[in-house]
């Protein structure tokens, strides 16, 4: 009885181990991509391109201080010998895409 006990629960325990060990590898991959931000300006203008709006017609729209995007792809622009721009194209919570200044996001 005591030998049947034993070997079950060491099964259990083996399923267990197996379980936290797949649950932690998950929450791993999840806290180490960094594909999301937090907007860190007052308020932002993203644009159409990245790069900044010169008129109406390229502003995409305003996010304001604190809200959350996710960042799909990035771009280094350079300015003619000064130093480059780095720009991120994100996605928003209600699916609008723009450009976004990395100096106006902080990557979390």
């Amino acid at each position: 009885m005591v030998r049947k006990v034993g070997f079950f629960g060491a099964a259990v325990l083996v399923v267990v181990c197996v379980l936290s060990l797949a649950c932690s590898i998950y929450m791993h991959i999840g806290q180490s991509s960094h594909d999301t931000a937090i907007v860190g300006v007052r308020q932002s203008t993203l644009s159409k391109a990245p790069r900044t709006p010169k008129g109406k017609s390229e502003v995409a729209f305003t996010l304001k201080e604190g809200y959350k995007v996710t960042l799909q792809d990035s771009i280094t622009n350079g300015n003619g010998g000064m130093t480059p721009d780095k720009w991120y194209n994100v996605v928003t919570s209600d699916s609008r895409q723009g450009w976004i200044n990395a100096k106006d996001v902080t990557v979390i």
